[in-house]
Order: structure tokens, then sequence, then C-alpha cells
């Protein structure tokens, strides 16, 4: 696999090109923000570790022109400890996670793992009724079209169409969103779910059952 690290710093850059090169990883290496956006382009890379504060550009604004550009490609961001508690999971930026300096080879070579396996397993769509969830595109499609999720629609119907005729609980929905105002938002972001489920006359719906909890199943049909 091909791996991309952009890190200005020199002796650290380095480090882990040897690291990565020792566990079987092609690495190309760059030193500020301009040329790591440049080689991103290329679409050569399986993944892409990159430092916020880099010269010329910084990481955060490459990894939104990147996604900008419609690139999935996975990306792990180097911060510091204050710059990871500001976005942890990486909700909101774009990014598929973050490791917070300083961190050991093993934890940097699990994380890279678990990100590329992650979305390489998204590359496979989800199928309920007559509806697909295509995760690497962030698209919901029936027999009569498709629509755009943005991210926490995208995780709501990944977790709810992987436990499919099961209710999930609020705060689980919670948990794997990450969202900042709490069951409100998921509530609004649901709301916004049913009513493209509507759109594309998909034959599933979301439903609430018992307290704090979603389900996605079989579309009732209405009382007379």
């Amino acid at each position: 696999m091909r791996i991309l690290l952009a890190e200005d710093e020199r002796t650290l850059s380095r480090t882990l090109t040897a690291v990565l090169t020792r566990n079987r990883y092609a690495v190309d290496a760059v030193y500020d923000g301009e040329a790591a956006y440049e080689y991103v382009r290329t679409g050569l890379y399986d993944g892409v570790i990159m430092d916020i504060m880099m010269p010329k550009m910084d990481g955060l604004t490459v990894l939104r022109k990147v996604r900008e550009d419609g690139d999935k490609v996975p990306v792990l961001m180097l911060s510091t400890g204050e710059e990871t508690e500001k976005q942890p999971d990486g909700t909101g930026s774009g990014a598929d996670g973050y490791l917070a300096k300083p961190f050991s080879p093993e934890e940097l070579l699990s994380r890279l793992s678990s990100m590329i396996s992650d979305r390489q397993d998204m590359s496979q769509p989800l199928s309920a009724g007559n509806i697909t969830l295509y995760r690497y595109a962030s698209e919901l499609a029936s027999p009569f079209g498709s629509l755009f999720l943005n991210q926490v629609e995208l995780r709501l119907m990944e977790l709810l169409m992987c436990s499919c005729g099961y209710p999930v609980s609020m705060k689980k929905l919670e948990e794997k969103t990450g969202v900042k105002n709490g069951r409100e938002e998921i509530r609004l972001h649901i709301a916004y779910l049913r009513k493209k489920l509507e759109i594309l006359h998909a034959d599933i719906e979301i439903r609430p059952v018992w307290e704090n909890s979603w389900l996605l199943g079989k579309r009732r049909k209405p009382e007379n």
C-alpha cells in the first residue's frame, strides 16, 4: 500500500518513513501543505498521514480542499493534544481520525491499519428493502433515484441498516455519530433521513420504539 506522509519536522518524517517502510508500506514524504495537496490529487494513495501545522498551507486547509474535490482517501491527522481535543474524531473536518503527538510507532501503525481497513469495508454497499447505501460515496439510492447524505446522516443510516430489524438506543447513536448537541441533533438528522426515504419511495422506514430507541424496518401500511 502507498502512503503519503505530510510532516514538516524532517527528523520525525524520517523516523515515520522508516517505521512505515519496515512494515511494508510504500511512502512518499512531503514537507508542506501545498506539496501535500498536489500529491494527494494524483489519486495514487491508499492513505494519508498529515500534520495539522505545516508551512504554505495548514493540514486542515489541505484536507478541506481534498474533500471539496470529492476525494475520499483515508486521512489521519497528526496534532498536538490541544488540537485533538477540538476535533476528537474528525467529525466536521473530513478526517478519518486524529493522533496526538507524541505517539508510539505501534499506535500509529494500528490507527493507520484500522483506518484503511474501515474505508475498504465502506466500499461495500449496504442494502435493506429497496434501499442501498453506498458508504464510500455517501449516497442513499433506490430504483427511484439517489440522494447525498452528510456525515451524521451516513453514520446513522449505516448503524440502522447494520442493525436492521433491531432497535438501536439513542445512546449508541450518539456515540457512533459523535454529535455535539446530543439527542436533539440526532432527532433532527433522523427526521432528515425519514424525509429522504420518503423521497426515494423506500419500502423501509425509521421509526421510534420503546424509550429513546430507533428501528429500521419494513414500512408499515397506513391504518384505515
